[in-house]
C-alpha cells in the first residue's frame, strides 16, 4: 500500500501541476519580501551609521565585546531592525500558510473527486476556507508541544542535577550513568521530534480532508495514528525521500555555479529549476499523505468543490 499510494501521489501532483507554479510564485515572492523587510532596513542602518569598511572592522570586534553598549547606543536602529525581522516571519508564514491551505484543499478535492479540474478560483476558495481552520489547528498543537516540551526539560534538569549532586568519585558507573542520560535526553528529543512533525503534518490533511475544527482535527489525527501506526514508517520515508532528493538538487547546483564566467549566470537558472523541483516534491508529498490517508480511513467519495 506505501508505494502504491506513493504512485498515486505523484499521479495526482502530475494532474494538479498548477499548484507547483503556484508555489514557486509563493517562493519568489517571500524572496522579495525578504530584501523588502529586511534588506531595506539594513541599508538603511548602514547609511544611517556611515560604515565604511575599517569602520565594521573596528565595530564588529566591539559589538562582540560589549553588544549591550551597542544596543544602548543605536536603541532605535536595534528596535527598527527587530520588527522588520518580525514583520518579515509573519508575512512569510502568513504566504506558506495560505498558500499551503490552498495546494492541500485541491489536492483533497482531485483526490476525492475524479472529475475535479483545477482553477484558480477554486484554489482560493479552498485557501481562504481552510486558512483559518490550520491556523488554528497549528496554534493548538504548538502549544500542545511546547508544554510537552517544556515537562521534558523539567524532567531532565531535574535528573542532570541529580547526576550532579551524585558526581564527585568519578566512578565507572557514575560516567556509565551520565552518558546513558545524555544518549536517551538526544534520542528522546529526536524522537519527540519527529512525532511532533508527523503529527502536525496528518493534523493539517485530517482537518482539510475532513473538513473538522480545530479539536476534532487533533481528536481525529491522534486516533488515527494509534490505529495506522505505521503511518508513521510512511511519513518518514516521504520525509527521507524528500531530503534525498533536495540534497541531489543541491549537489547538482554546485559544478554548474563553478563554470568560470557563466557560472553566476547559470546558477541563477539553475536555482530557479531547483525551486521549481523543491516545489514538485514537496505537491507530491503532500498529495500522497493525502493518497494514503484517503485510503487508510476508507473516505468516501464526495463533490463539494
Amino acid at each position: 500500500m506505501i508505494f502504491e499510494c506513493i504512485k498515486e501521489g505523484f499521479v495526482l501532483t502530475n494532474n494538479n501541476l498548477q499548484l507547483v507554479l503556484v508555489r514557486v510564485a509563493a517562493a519568489i515572492m517571500n524572496l522579495f519580501s525578504f530584501f523588502i523587510f529586511l534588506g531595506i532596513p539594513v541599508i538603511a542602518a548602514i547609511a544611517y551609521l556611515g560604515l565604511d569598511i575599517s569602520g565594521a572592522r573596528d565595530m564588529f570586534p566591539s559589538l562582540l565585546a560589549n553588544p549591550f553598549d551597542f544596543v544602548s547606543r543605536y536603541l532605535g536602529l536595534v528596535i527598527l531592525l527587530s520588527a522588520s525581522f518580525v514583520f518579515y516571519l509573519l508575512f512569510f508564514s502568513v504566504v506558506i500558510l495560505y498558500v499551503l491551505s490552498g495546494c492541500v484543499g485541491v489536492l483533497s478535492n482531485a483526490a476525492v473527486n475524479v472529475e475535479y479540474t483545477f482553477s484558480i478560483s477554486s484554489f482560493f476558495r479552498e485557501a481562504n476556507q481552510n486558512f483559518i481552520r490550520l491556523m488554528w489547528v497549528l496554534s493548538i498543537v504548538l502549544i500542545i508541544l511546547s508544554a510537552l516540551l517544556l515537562v521534558f526539560l523539567l524532567i531532565a534538569g531535574v535528573v542532570s542535577a541529580a547526576v550532579q549532586a551524585l558526581s564527585g568519585t568519578g566512578t565507572t558507573i557514575e560516567v556509565f550513568f551520565s552518558a546513558f542520560m545524555l544518549i536517551s535526553a538526544i534520542i528522546i528529543g529526536a524522537l519527540v521530534s519527529f512525532a511532533s512533525i508527523v503529527f502536525s503534518v496528518y493534523s493539517v490533511v485530517v482537518s482539510v480532508v475532513e473538513r473538522t475544527g480545530a479539536i476534532d482535527s487533533i481528536k481525529k489525527t491522534a486516533g488515527f495514528l494509534m490505529d495506522k501506526p505505521e503511518a508513521l514508517l510512511y511519513c518518514l520515508l516521504l520525509f527521507a525521500g524528500a531530503v534525498v532528493l533536495s540534497l541531489l538538487s543541491f549537489a547538482l547546483k554546485i559544478p554548474f555555479s563553478m563554470v568560470p564566467l557563466i557560472g553566476p549566470a547559470m546558477g541563477i537558472g539553475v536555482s530557479l529549476l531547483s525551486i521549481v523541483f523543491k516545489s514538485y516534491i514537496s505537491i507530491a508529498v503532500w498529495a500522497s499523505l493525502i493518497v494514503y490517508y484517503v485510503k487508510a480511513t476508507d473516505h468516501p467519495v464526495y463533490c463539494e468543490i
